[in-house]
């Protein structure tokens, strides 16, 4: 059966968002909550997430808001108002981190994580498998040390996750392969492919903006495929307004992950929904909760 797995994107960044990530997963198909763990709403959402134990987590790697360790301990990341010192620009500061004051706030992320959830996140998109600066050595040294996997390519991951076949999946919601890539820094970005993705985040171009549609468009090259695809499911506030080029087409994006066209498209073509997790795992944690709930989208309903 053709399979789904749906990615909210920056949870955690605020209340307001985090309220429509959260509509996301309780009444549209998102299946994975990929967490910023230096934003405001962190722990609250992190709660939240704990009641919902069929999702999968990712960890969102950040750095933009607000550091986790005690600044005093990472004197070259934060700034005179203890926030990161790059934030939206000069990110190449982050090569002059020194690696001890990077592999603190990670592990000082990663135990925020695990003292509210109770257990470390399930994947990470933008390990550089090659670091090129202490900071980057740091990050996949925490990564490896936690079990967090990583890495879309087999070459690239640790040795217990080597039978994974993420080289397979498609990206949604075109059908993009792993070779179609253009890696960058912090991971893949589709947009330079030079093939015809989601527009960027420009509002002239927001009423063009159909989630709906370019779900639907997803092609699957067989029927045991497995498609990533994911938004920005969340609410506006003043502070994303504020901190943030991705804006209104956020709420498009929620629009589109609950819209009972999808729920509709998902039935008729038999596609099952799964979490990262069960991606990766072979586990069917997120269809146990559909079967559960008796929900229209359990794979057991399907005629």
């Amino acid at each position: 059966m053709k399979k789904l797995a749906y990615s909210s994107d920056d949870v955690g960044y605020t209340l307001a968002y985090d309220l429509g990530c959260m509509k996301a997963f309780d009444e549209g198909i998102s299946t994975h909550a990929d967490v910023m763990f230096d934003s405001p709403h962190t722990e609250e959402v992190l709660r939240w997430l704990k009641e919902r134990p069929w999702l999968s987590i990712g960890w969102h790697r950040h750095l933009w808001e607000t550091p986790v360790a005690d600044p005093a301990l990472i004197p070259h990341m934060v700034d005179e108002e203890g926030r990161f010192r790059w934030r939206h620009h000069n990110q190449q500061w982050m090569a002059e981190v020194p690696y001890a004051e990077a592999y603190t706030e990670f592990m000082a992320e990663m135990d925020r994580c695990y003292a509210i959830l109770g257990k470390y996140p399930d994947i990470c998109t933008v390990v550089q498998v090659e670091p090129k600066n202490e900071l980057e050595q740091a990050f996949k040294d925490v990564c490896d040390k936690l079990g967090i996997m990583y890495g879309f390519k087999k070459a690239e991951r640790l040795e217990r996750w080597k039978d994974l076949d993420m080289e397979s999946w498609c990206f949604g919601p075109n059908n993009y392969r792993l070779e179609d890539m253009v890696f960058q820094k912090g991971g893949f970005n589709p947009w330079t492919t030079g093939k015809k993705f989601n527009p960027p985040y420009d509002l002239a171009i927001f009423k063009d903006y159909n989630t709906t549609r370019n779900m639907m468009s997803i092609q699957w090259d067989n029927d045991d495929q497995i498609c990533w695809t994911n938004g920005h499911t969340g609410y506006l506030d003043d502070y994303i307004m504020q901190e943030s080029s991705a804006t209104i087409h956020r709420v498009e994006e929620l629009r589109g992950c609950c819209d009972p066209k999808i729920k509709e498209w998902i039935i008729e073509n038999k596609i099952e929904l799964v979490n990262f997790r069960d991606a990766l795992l072979g586990t069917h944690d997120y269809q146990n909760h559909l079967k559960e709930i008796n929900s229209p989208l359990w794979a057991g309903n399907f005629k």
